[in-house]
């Protein structure tokens, strides 16, 4: 075993073709930094999921196939072990940014009973994180622009533009 444990950095990018990076021999895009981290790192390449969004993050966060931890759309178990919480017991420090959209995602067909059901992103064992859909998602705001962001524990309000 390594004297040092590795740094560690997870890139998650939603509809991202495989053939778009040009480590991967992509020529769409110039992706300069991502190939160098491919050509110094470790390669994470045999990883399957739904091709979706939510599921694959749900997946990937906890190691399961989705039959094994579906309680509804947008939602993780509130006591599910994730990954953050298996770096953290590992002495790393961890952090998360991006969507989370996994404890309450309320769309307007969803029944009532199915807001916040899952788990909040303070409870899934990273030291730091900056999302957006953390919370109440039927109130969650753009993506895009002007974005509700939830940093390390308080909103931010200087998303506007």
């Amino acid at each position: 075993m390594a004297d040092k444990q590795p740094n560690i950095i997870l890139i998650m990018s939603d509809d991202l073709g495989y053939e778009v990076i040009g480590a991967n021999g992509g020529t769409s895009y110039a992706t300069p930094r991502l190939d160098r981290m491919a050509e110094e790192g470790m390669r994470f390449t045999e990883a399957h999921v739904m091709p979706l969004c939510t599921p694959s993050r749900l997946a990937l966060m906890t190691g399961k196939y989705n039959f094994r931890n579906y309680i509804g759309f947008g939602l993780i178990k509130p006591d599910e072990v994730t990954f953050g919480h298996l770096f953290s017991d590992a002495g790393y420090n961890t952090c998360i940014a991006g969507k989370w959209q996994l404890y309450s995602y309320n769309p307007p067909d969803e029944s009532p009973e199915m807001r916040n059901k899952g788990q909040q992103i303070e409870d899934a064992g990273f030291d730091e994180f900056s999302v957006w859909h953390a919370h109440h998602t039927d109130q969650k705001g753009s993506r895009f622009k002007n974005p509700i962001i939830y940093e390390n524990g308080k909103y931010r309000d200087d998303t506007e533009g």
